[in-house]
């Protein structure tokens, strides 16, 4: 999730409409945080030209820190198409713990795919029954969960989302609903699309 920025005159701005995600990073790095702090300085022709420039710095990134955060929702449709050990989370109630910002109450306490015969109430259990009988999530399952998600995000009043997930899902999504097959994201990127209409995917 970007930073967010920083109060303007109208208000405090979190994403402006239709600005990528990778220049609102650049126009909010510390590199031209602390260039704008230098400037300041200058034009300012102080006599302790250092502490102006901290000064700016600090007010800069305390703004940032105050300016209110876009919400943040916890979906377990986002989960990666379970096919590895590495694909199995955590319980509810260990990410409830190491989260306590985030709200976790649209998961269950085991929230990614199971076989019908490990529990879906102990996480612990889950994966010793992943160790011992092993089983993957079936192709027509994650297809489903991916076009649940992709009306979850249709019925949604925002025009802008950002949604952090996996590569697998991700490749569905915009297989299946954004017109996009060839594409497979690396590690860390980013890449904005366009959800196609229902019915169009």
């Amino acid at each position: 999730m970007p930073p967010p920025a920083a109060p303007t005159a109208a208000g405090a701005a979190v994403l402006p409409p239709h600005e990528g995600v990778e220049e609102y990073v650049r126009r909010h790095s510390l590199r031209e945080v602390l260039e704008q702090a230098v400037n300041r300085a200058v034009e300012v022709a102080s006599d302790d030209p250092l502490a102006t420039i901290a000064e700016y710095a600090r007010s800069r990134s305390q703004a940032a820190a105050d300016a209110p955060r876009p919400p943040v929702e916890v979906l377990p449709l986002l989960a990666e198409h379970l096919t590895d050990s590495c694909d199995i989370g955590s319980g509810r109630a260990a990410l409830e713990a190491a989260w306590p910002s985030l709200d976790f109450g649209a998961l269950a306490e085991v929230w990614w795919y199971t076989d019908g015969e490990a529990s879906t109430t102990d996480a612990a259990d889950s994966r010793r029954h992943y160790r011992e009988a092993g089983f993957m999530e079936p192709l027509r399952a994650v297809e489903a969960r991916v076009d649940r998600l992709a009306d979850v995000l249709r019925a949604r009043p925002e025009r802008t989302l950002a949604l952090f997930g996996h590569a697998d899902l991700f490749h569905l999504l915009m297989e299946r609903h954004c017109g996009r097959d060839y594409r497979w994201l690396a590690n860390a990127e980013v890449l904005r699309v366009e959800l196609s209409a229902a019915g169009n995917g």
